[in-house]
């Protein structure tokens, strides 16, 4: 038969341990107090914090210490401003996320008008939808990689069409590519100016020939740059983009020749991605 053993309890021993766990929570709770109170101070006010850090040092590492008055009254008084600045920073912060919430920031695209200029031929009323004789519709490789003549959004596609103005049937030789006015118009092969022109249809434009039957014209310039006859790099300056001509808005009409034909510049052209380039 086993002997049940009961824990004899001894008259102020748990008091005292119990009395021990409270110190031990007391003194964490002071200590954590003291390292947050000092970092506050570290920033708000360097000088007070130097003044009695060895106080707080003290604090931490012995068993019992005895501020001054003065430094206590600055710590409390301390204590006090860096709560206030919490809060006011919480409510501060509080009241960016409702504002943000209220009134959504604009976007880029609602704070500038849209870049959506297209242009070129007025199209035919025949009904026919029928590939011109100076088109054509295969693929085009090129050994050479064609960097975009521009960035922007692509506007109207080479191909079959409805003219944005008259509505009418038209086949778009060429790829529109809306951008700011006056942004520059860079070669995407190297290649020498052989016509500088102004046209009714397609306003300021300019055609480089590149060699082995290859041409790209640039077309609605506000400005042609390159000089007429030059031999000129890849990537050099040749005009702006403009909206002269038939144009809604600013854009860059391209085209690529091939032996006379022309052909769909998305073949070649570097970059493009969806409705942009």
């Amino acid at each position: 038969m086993s002997e049940r053993r009961t824990r004899r309890r001894v008259p102020g021993r748990d008091r005292q341990q119990e009395t021990g766990v409270g110190l031990l929570l007391g003194q964490i709770v002071v200590c954590a107090a003291a390292v947050a109170v000092s970092f506050g101070l570290s920033t708000t006010n360097p000088t007070l914090a130097a003044t009695i850090s060895p106080h707080l040092q003290a604090l931490m590492t012995a068993e019992k210490v005895s501020l001054p008055e003065q430094a206590v009254a600055a710590v409390k008084g301390q204590g006090v401003l860096l709560w206030d600045r919490v809060q006011e920073t919480v409510l501060d912060w509080i009241e960016l996320l409702l504002h943000d919430n209220r009134r959504p920031t604009a976007t880029q695209e609602e704070l500038e008008p849209p870049l959506d200029g297209v242009g070129g031929w007025m199209g035919t009323t025949t009904g026919q939808s029928k590939l011109p004789a100076s088109c054509s519709l295969a693929p085009l490789f090129c050994s050479a990689r064609v960097e975009p003549p521009v960035s922007g959004r692509v506007t109207s596609f080479y191909g079959f069409r409805i003219h944005p103005l008259t509505e009418a049937e038209d086949f778009h030789r060429g790829l529109d590519i809306a951008a700011p006015s006056g942004t520059g118009i860079r070669t995407p092969l190297p290649g020498r100016v052989a016509e500088i022109g102004e046209s009714a249809i397609y306003g300021n434009y300019i055609t480089l020939d590149h060699g082995s039957g290859c041409r790209t014209t640039y077309c609605h310039c506000a400005e042609i740059v390159a000089e007429q006859g030059a031999s000129l790099r890849k990537g050099e300056l040749i005009a702006r983009v403009g909206s002269t001509g038939i144009s809604t808005g600013p854009h860059l009409h391209f085209e690529v020749q091939k032996n006379g034909v022309y052909f769909n510049p998305a073949w070649v052209v570097d970059g493009m991605e969806g409705y942009g380039v």
